[in-house]
């Protein structure tokens, strides 16, 4: 058959089980559990490097269960990140293989410069087994405690699934790393963090969509107690309004250009204007079944995900295709 290749915000899918989100306006968006110590800090100068930390959160997780920073409070694991070291994978999983612990360990260092220089470096680290780093004494593995799942897989099995699937992503990263344009001469912009509490966000799964301008639009109560509907914080305005008509409403995407916004509610797709707020239905209640995702995509299409497969539409009204079932 035909390879289909689709992301519905995998973040927001690894980070489901974690806590509050931080977002700011010069569009860093993510739970603070994958956040780098530049990022947590508010540094201006965030790097490429940046990227390799959460790579090498994502890792730590996998094998580890847990994050490498956990905390009750979005505050708590930012401060543990700033100052705490990560524990040591050999108390935690002995059969994780010593280069793949090295590897993560200098991915996870704080200091920028102490981490690998490219995704190609930490792939490369994670498949030579002669990879060595220490950059602080190790606890012996004979006093490690493994922590085991039940299931039937063994040991060396999932290792070795969980490492395929961490090369998989580490792949895709420098696939679009070599891709962005002038990636290497990025200027670091300002940035203003606010906070989108958890007590404000509706129960719903990808509740966030950021504009390229720094919009945010979230699904949410406000805070007079309303909603929840979608609600939108705009760049060059601390205070969030309610888009008119958007009562239950999920998964919403921002058009390339900024000026409109999808969104799945009642069973429909619509979109809405943002300036004058006309709404438009792009797929009819029942038309595509169950949706759990929203996609406004830079072709002109609004691509959606759910029980019935994978489909997607004109963004000016149309017919519907299914991509995948």
């Amino acid at each position: 058959g035909q390879p289909v290749v689709a992301d519905f915000g995998i973040a927001l899918a690894i980070s489901a089980a974690g806590g509050g989100r931080l977002t700011e306006t010069g569009m860093s968006v993510g739970t603070p559990h994958y956040m780098s110590p530049e990022q947590a800090s508010a540094d201006r100068d965030v790097s490429a490097r940046s990227d390799i930390y959460a790579l090498g959160c994502v890792l730590y997780e996998m094998l580890a269960g847990d994050p490498p920073h956990t905390g009750s409070t979005a505050q708590a694991v930012l401060m543990r990140i700033l100052t705490e070291d990560p524990r040591d994978l050999a108390e935690v999983r002995r059969s994780v293989p010593e280069h793949v612990r090295d590897a993560v360990t200098k991915a996870l260092e704080k200091l920028p410069a102490d981490r690998f220089e490219s995704a190609e470096a930490f792939r490369q680290a994670l498949t030579d087994e002669s990879f060595r780093y220490t950059s602080r004494p190790r606890p012996r593995p004979a006093t490690a405690q493994p922590r085991e799942q039940g299931g039937g897989w063994t040991r060396d099995t999932r290792t070795r699934a969980l490492l395929g699937v961490s090369l998989l992503l580490l792949a895709a990263l420098g696939w679009l790393a070599l891709r962005a344009p002038g990636a290497g001469n990025v200027v670091p912009q300002p940035s203003h963090r606010f906070l989108v509490t958890d007590s404000l966000l509706a129960p719903n799964d990808a509740t966030l969509a950021v504009s390229a301008d720094g919009d945010l639009v979230y699904a949410g109560l406000g805070a007079d107690g309303e909603g929840p509907r979608l609600r939108i914080r705009r760049a060059s305005n601390p205070r969030a309004t309610a888009i008119p008509s958007t009562s239950g409403a999920g998964f919403p995407t921002f058009s390339p250009d900024g000026r409109w916004l999808a969104f799945n509610a009642d069973g429909q797709v619509r979109k809405v204007q943002l300036t004058t707020g006309t709404q438009i239905t792009l797929i009819p209640e029942g038309g595509v079944g169950p949706i759990f995702s929203v996609e406004w995509a830079s072709d002109g299409t609004v691509i959606t995900a759910g029980e019935g497969g994978i489909h997607r539409v004109p963004d000016t009204g149309g017919e519907t295709e299914q991509v995948s079932e």
